[in-house]
């Protein structure tokens, strides 16, 4: 997401005749960044970065993803984790509220 400079946003009814659009563009442009930065290492957090996460459930039986209500659970095993860690700058994971 980026910052409206031009233009209005627009009401959601009026928005959906574009839908389909968002969708197909939406996607193209993900497997585009996914190609041009899946090799990438080991770049540095600088102050203020955050990084969005949604967490999956794959069903390889039934060929279905859902999204997973267990997040905080597994943002709370990390942050456990991240305490044993000396080698790292203190970084915190957590929720959306």
């Amino acid at each position: 997401m980026g910052l409206l400079s031009k233009g209005t946003p627009l009401y959601w009814p009026d928005a959906l005749q574009y839908i389909e659009y968002v969708k197909e563009h939406g996607i193209i442009q993900f497997i585009n960044t996914y190609k041009r930065l899946k090799d990438r290492e080991n770049d540095k957090f600088l102050w203020g970065d955050e990084v969005e996460y949604i967490v999956f459930h794959f069903s390889r039986d039934s060929n279905t993803a859902k999204v997973s209500l267990r997040a905080f659970d597994i943002m709370e095993d990390v942050n456990k984790r991240l305490k044993d860690l000396v080698d790292i700058p203190p970084v915190i994971f957590h929720t959306r509220a």
